[in-house]
């Protein structure tokens, strides 16, 4: 009899992949269980994709030592978190009763995570600041902005000559005089 649905232990799970994942990367699932006799058990998988995910995963099926199924999610195409930064797909556990097959579903979140892999682009490309000898101590000269993502940080270099009584600080998106 066939009285059970297969049942993932979570309706949801988070899975993170970086965009410079290779292709053919695989992400092992989590795999459902069903009361039911081996017969009207699980017998099969299957990866429901919407549009913006279709071709860019494929799901892989097998079978463990112990005979216990193996799910894997696996990456088909490249992601650009720039393009998008999340996908959803769910992964369907299909039992073996007839004449109709029950189902338990799982929702799977992928977030793709990002790889510096594309530059910051300031509003100029050369700065050009003067500095009076009689600044203020942690005094403010530039603001710069970059029209990369948010998130980004941007580091600069401290430096100090011997003859100098400068440094530089980067502070939020400011370079600071500090002394």
């Amino acid at each position: 009899m066939n009285d059970n649905s297969p049942q993932f232990r979570d309706s949801e799970i988070q899975l993170a992949v970086i965009e410079a994942a290779q292709i053919g990367s695989a992400y092992i699932l989590p795999t459902a269980s069903d009361d039911d006799s081996p017969d009207n058990g699980v017998q099969r998988y299957e990866l429901d994709s919407p549009p913006q995910a279709a071709g860019k995963f494929a799901l892989d099926v097998g079978t463990k030592l112990d005979g216990a199924a193996e799910v894997k999610l696996r990456l088909s195409d490249r992601l650009d978190r720039e393009s998008q930064a999340e996908y959803r797909v769910r992964l369907r556990a299909v039992d073996g009763g007839t004449p109709t097959p029950r189902t338990g579903t799982l929702d799977i979140v992928v977030a793709v995570l990002d790889s510096n892999d594309n530059r910051p682009m300031f509003t100029s490309d050369q700065y050009e600041l003067t500095v009076v000898e009689n600044s203020p101590v942690i005094c403010v000269y530039i603001h710069l902005y970059s029209s990369s993502d948010s998130r980004k940080k941007f580091y600069f270099d401290n430096f100090w000559k011997a003859n100098t009584l400068m440094k530089l600080q980067k502070t939020g998106n400011r370079i600071a005089h500090l002394f």
